[in-house]
């Protein structure tokens, strides 16, 4: 199997796409073409890859309509009950935690500041 730069194996499909699309180095292409020749399993991969490439090039190109992507947002709101794409989305999800977040740390603010010992007086420990 063909390594790249790094030494790293380089799958067949990868090297043939590459030589199809001609960009491999002009060793690179020529070690292939020797592979080719001699290897009849490469060339049944090659002589695949050529078939797909030219039943995908037989297809016609099609435009999305310019409301295509607000259609697909409108679907997926209705189908998921306005749990996706909904206008007050954000704030309906967000703000209940961000809230709670809030008021945990007040509360648990006071707790601490009411479980601390009063602090020392530093005038009882005296005697007149």
């Amino acid at each position: 199997m063909a390594t790249n730069d790094t030494g790293t194996p380089v799958d067949n499909a990868v090297r043939l796409s590459d030589y199809l699309d001609g960009e491999l180095s002009e060793q690179e292409r020529i070690e292939l073409e020797a592979e080719l020749e001699s290897d009849e399993g490469l060339q049944a991969e090659l002589l695949e890859l050529q078939k797909t490439l030219g039943a995908l090039q037989g297809l016609s190109s099609q435009v999305a309509p310019d409301d295509f992507v607000q259609d697909i947002e409108s679907k997926i709101r209705v189908r998921s009950r306005g749990r996706f794409f909904d206008d007050d989305f954000f704030y309906r999800t967000r703000m209940p935690y961000e809230l709670f977040a809030v008021v945990m740390f007040i509360l648990m603010g006071a707790m601490y500041f009411y479980a601390l010992p009063d602090a020392p007086n530093l005038g009882d420990d005296v005697l007149p």
